[in-house]
């Protein structure tokens, strides 16, 4: 099952997603529950300055207040699409979420997605 997180989203403006659950009930199998992992990131058309890309930090957290640092991911090329971005989940905790920040993009869409199985 696939959750998308950022759908299309607008390069230039920063963006926070809520605290999204790393285990979430199996609709189909009552009493079963899917775990994340992994994570897409594809990003097109993007205008920067090189001097300050746009990043992506991605944080966990066991309580959704407190944060863990995971990982921050760079934009720095125009586009993925030939060469999409998955990030293999091997450490869990009960929360994850996204922080974009703009940098220096002119344009540009970014869309992440989590992914359940």
């Amino acid at each position: 099952m696939t959750n998308e997180i950022f759908k299309k989203h607008n390069l230039l403006l920063n963006r926070t997603s809520d605290w999204l659950p790393m285990s979430i009930e199996n609709l189909n199998v009552r009493g079963k529950f899917l775990e994340v992992n992994s994570v897409t990131i594809i990003w097109e058309n993007a205008v920067f300055n090189s001097e300050s890309k746009p990043g992506i930090r991605i944080e966990c957290s066991e309580d959704g207040r407190s944060t863990t640092f995971m990982k921050t991911v760079n934009i720095d090329s125009e586009s993925n699409t030939n060469d999409v971005l998955t990030l293999v989940v091997t450490q869990l905790f009960k929360y994850i979420r996204f922080v974009y920040s703009a940098g220096s993009a002119e344009s540009g869409i970014v869309s992440i997605f989590l992914n359940y199985r």
